[in-house]
């Protein structure tokens, strides 16, 4: 009978595995199962084994000596891993590691544990060898190039250099193949090294968890993801005095997560190149030291990179922040496939300098701000054939600190375009953009295909920009009046009329006049006795100048039908949802009026809304005969429209004896009253 029972929680067990739906106490079921407690508990009662170099680590090495060892002391020998089995490495004191080109050489595919922490201290873990003497190629403190290789480092110190005087493939981590993870492992790279070389014609990995990574010695290097190489650093500082990230080949793929980069010196805290792929994502980036930079934060030659949430600051002169470059190689490169987003970029020489490479790159700007920089964006064109300059996609949200972004090209000619072409409706006249070329401005264009912006050449000495925003600007009087367009070039002292632009649900404020070169506010250039009203004039300054019809912040809403929420699906729904919220909202009215209300006009106002419903209910009778005090006396059916659809909760009622028949209503609010109304049985 036992028997019998416990083949039925055997094949239980078995169901409940293959559903996915088995917990892991489940397997305490199992007769003669091992306790988990018990386990541990032999392990740690286990002697470990001290390995003193030239160990080969396979299964006959494992029967004999267990699976945790030690290491401490000085080696001039390797130690070859390759069993199948779990094992476990524990940093007993400091090791030193001389002369020896893989010292933990991982071929075998069993998981490899490897403890650099002791009583809570980081031990040293330190090596020295001469890869020129000894032709070895490439090497590292912890070497892995078996598919199956599963090495992870918890904590640990450790550091590397070569003494050989030329040029090498040596690392601190080397990962031809298989994976390594490192969690709060601190790695420097001395002389001649690397501090992770990652990748190559095998699939590799690298996965890090906190922890420092530094190149500080000569011709040192960062980390470095190659070939088909994967690494990910999450909550990290790496800092280099040559580069600092680089990722480089069609397959490699390098993201940072949460971490400081700091690049030192004359290079790039990120190289990509060869069609490799960055993302970065809420970090900092930070060059320092005494020399020019050529991309401080970022150096691409060809390849994707997207930058997130971050921020970029250089603490010297002369850097550029971004470099996408094109050197004339087709075997270099390829087109740029850049997108920055929700970052700043301060104190460059340059933030961006973007060279023309060929078709096919995508460069995207989204709400980048700029701060300190001389010049924004740098646009490096062709000299024979001008037109061939690079193009940024801006969205509205990118900016500069002190106003207007500025943007050169290296070879200025009429119809540069600057920016790509969009088909959002109008943004791109708001941009606010100036051109650091001398007798150059930046115009605006809008056609069937969309808008853009471009580069177009002053007119005179004494002729100068202007450009409207929420308004419409007019010169001449009778019948030679001509509406002015975007941008257009007026010659100083030119008569110019302004009118603000009607924005439903919202009312004007006031003026706004900025120089275009820095944003500066200008006083005193509209006519003093209509500069706060809707209709005012000016004759046109010696600057290029925008001039913005400013309205209140809050846009207009009903009532609506509590006691206190004026409003408050429509205000939930649109205002604080945003634009994504009004683009829905919009929709979904669309579609109900036509599902239910299509023979219906819709109201603008109040006392229209009143009136529809109680037109659709058959004009009933209001209980009270009360009249509304801002409602005329002899407009009957007004005042028992609105008397009626108070009383069925239909709409509020107001203070002191007022309906505010005129107070708008949004096309929401009309739907959900109507709605309402057929779910109170009111109509059909």
């Amino acid at each position: 009978m036992r028997k019998k029972s416990l083949r039925f929680i055997s094949a239980a067990l078995a169901v409940s595995m293959m559903a996915s739906t088995l917990p892991v106490g489940a397997f305490a079921l199992e007769v003669g199962a091992a306790d988990p407690a018990a386990a541990v508990s032999e392990q740690k009662a286990a002697t470990s084994h001290r390995l003193g170099g030239g160990e080969i680590i396979g299964e006959g090495f494992v029967k004999a000596y267990g699976t945790v060892y030690t290491l401490s002391g000085n080696y001039t020998q390797s130690i070859t891993i390759e069993t199948k089995q779990d094992i476990t490495i524990n940093i007993d004191d400091e090791v030193t590691i001389t002369g020896v080109a893989k010292f933990l050489d991982v071929t075998g595919t069993g998981k490899v544990t490897i403890n650099g922490t002791k009583d809570g201290v980081d031990q040293k873990i330190k090596m020295t060898t001469d890869c020129n003497v000894m032709n070895t190629g490439d090497t590292g403190v912890v070497y892995l190039e078996a598919a199956g290789a599963d090495v992870t480092c918890n904590g640990g110190d450790y550091y590397s250099k070569e003494t050989s005087e030329v040029n090498s493939t040596y690392s601190v981590f080397c990962v031809k193949d298989g994976s390594l993870k490192l969690n709060e492992v601190t790695a420097e790279a001395g002389e001649r090294t690397h501090v992770i070389d990652c990748g190559g014609n095998s699939s590799a990995s690298v996965e890090i968890h906190g922890g420092n990574f530094k190149a500080s010695g000569f011709n040192s290097g960062g980390i470095d993801c190659r070939g088909k190489g994967s690494v990910s650093i999450y909550n990290a500082k790496v800092e280099s005095g040559n580069y600092v990230l680089a990722v480089s080949g069609s397959s490699a793929e390098l993201k940072i997560y949460n971490s400081t980069v700091v690049g030192e010196n004359e290079h790039s805290c990120v190289t990509v190149q060869h069609g490799g792929s960055f993302w970065a994502e809420n970090c900092k980036f930070t060059s320092v030291g005494n020399q020019n930079y050529n991309g401080g934060l970022l150096y691409m030659l060809s390849g994707e990179a997207t930058i997130k949430d971050s921020n970029y600051v250089a603490e010297q002169n002369g850097v550029t922040g971004i470099l996408a470059q094109y050197l004339g190689f087709a075997f270099l490169n390829g087109p740029h496939k850049l997108t920055v987003e929700n970052t700043k970029i301060k104190g460059c020489e340059k933030a961006f300098e973007l060279e023309y490479d060929r078709e096919g790159s995508d460069i995207e700007l989204k709400n980048v701000t700029f701060e300190d920089n001389e010049t924004d964006i740098y646009l490096k064109n062709d000299s024979s054939t001008p037109a061939n300059a690079p193009q940024v996609k801006l969205d509205e949200g990118t900016k500069d600190t002190a106003g207007a972004i500025t943007v050169e090209v290296e070879n200025p000619a009429n119809g540069v375009q600057i920016t790509t072409k969009t088909t959002d409706e109008d943004y791109q006249q708001n941009l606010k953009l100036a051109s650091k070329n001398d007798g150059w401005l930046i115009g605006y264009k809008k056609d069937a295909d969309g808008e853009y912006r471009y580069l177009t050449q002053r007119e005179g000495d004494t002729y100068f920009g202007l450009n409207t925003i929420n308004a419409t600007a007019t010169t001449g009087e009778g019948d030679n009046v001509t509406t002015l367009k975007p941008y257009a070039q007026l010659k100083e002292g030119t008569p110019v009329n302004l009118t603000a632009d009607i924005l439903e649900g919202k009312k004007f404020a006031r003026w706004k006049v900025e120089k275009v070169a820095d944003g500066t506010p200008v006083t005193g250039l509209l006519d003093a006795e209509t500069e706060n009203t809707e209709n005012t004039s000016f004759s046109m300054p010696e600057y290029d100048v925008i001039i913005t019809a400013e309205y209140e912040n809050e846009i207009v809403v009903d009532p609506g039908t509590g006691d206190s929420d004026y409003g408050g699906d429509i205000a939930a729904g649109v205002v604080i949802g945003g634009i994504a919220a009004v683009g829905a909202y919009e929709v979904g009215t669309g579609l109900y009026r036509i599902l239910a209300m299509d023979d219906v006009a819709m109201p603008t106002n109040r006392i229209a809304l009143a009136k529809l419903l109680w037109e659709r209910a058959g004009k009933p009778e209001p209980e009270s005969t009360a009249l509304y005090s801002d409602i005329s006396a002899e407009d009957t059916d007004a005042q028992k429209a609105a008397r009626w659809a108070v009383e069925q909760e239909l709409l509020n009622d107001a203070e002191d004896g007022k309906f505010h028949p005129a107070f708008p209503v949004s096309k929401l609010r009309v739907c959900l009253t109507w709605e309402n109304a057929k779910q109170k049985g009111l109509f059909d």
